[in-house]
């Protein structure tokens, strides 16, 4: 009998370095980590060396998107006061909070709750994740990434893809309807942005790109040492 496949369950993840095991100790990258490594994402990181505002800024950034993503998540599990208290005690965080639960009344979007901060695994690439969420609709399941800041700096359009092929592996009869990056913009008039990658015309390319940087992933050269 073949040897069974292993799923997002059987996974170690470890919270606090963000990194992901297989029960038998071999590396699984995240596709945010695939896609920084391969150069297609902006790398923060660099430019945090450049000075120390810069460094700052992007340390501020990158607290405030755990805390949306925290406070949102919430919310969608009816865990957060009526005002839109934000745990994390950052009075900031709640225009963001309340810019999603704009988008989720004018799309009628509705949380399925056990999509939502989920890991999902391809067993044959190779890589997890965490992806955002799934939203039942009035167009069906639609496949949400939550931003902070600019869809095109993260390549959301690859992401959510990866992610979606990712969920389809353990999950092979849902159809999901469309993939969006919601882009949460709490200054505007209309606070948030809705890129729908699925109406792109190239959109079919987007999960051969992803697979593309996996390829290039696993034959940088400190990774083909690891495997030989």
């Amino acid at each position: 009998m073949p040897p069974r496949r292993l799923t997002a369950s059987d996974l170690i993840y470890d919270a606090a370095t963000h990194t992901t095991r297989t029960p038998d100790g071999v590396d699984v990258p995240h596709v945010t980590h695939v896609l920084k490594s391969v150069g297609v994402t902006k790398d923060f990181e660099e430019l945090s060396d450049i000075n120390a505002r810069l460094r700052s800024n992007v340390a501020n950034a990158s607290l405030r998107g755990t805390a949306v993503h925290a406070d949102c998540h919430a919310f969608d599990d009816d865990d957060l006061e009526d005002d839109y208290f934000d745990r994390s005690g950052d009075g900031r965080i709640v225009p963001f909070v309340k810019a999603w639960a704009r988008v989720r009344e004018d799309k009628r979007l509705k949380p399925i709750v056990h999509a939502r901060e989920r890991h999902v695994f391809h067993p044959l690439l190779l890589y997890t994740g965490i992806q955002d969420g799934i939203f039942e609709s009035d167009l069906g399941l639609i496949l949400v990434d939550l931003k902070t800041g600019d869809p095109e700096d993260a390549a959301a359009h690859i992401q959510t893809a990866a992610y979606e092929a990712a969920w389809r592996c353990e999950n092979k009869k849902t159809k999901i309807a469309e993939r969006w990056a919601v882009w949460l913009r709490p200054e505007r008039k209309i606070p948030y942005t809705i890129m729908n990658y699925s109406a792109r015309p190239d959109a079919s390319l987007d999960f051969d790109k992803f697979a593309a940087c996996v390829t290039v992933y696993y034959e940088q050269a400190d990774r083909r040492r690891k495997v030989a």
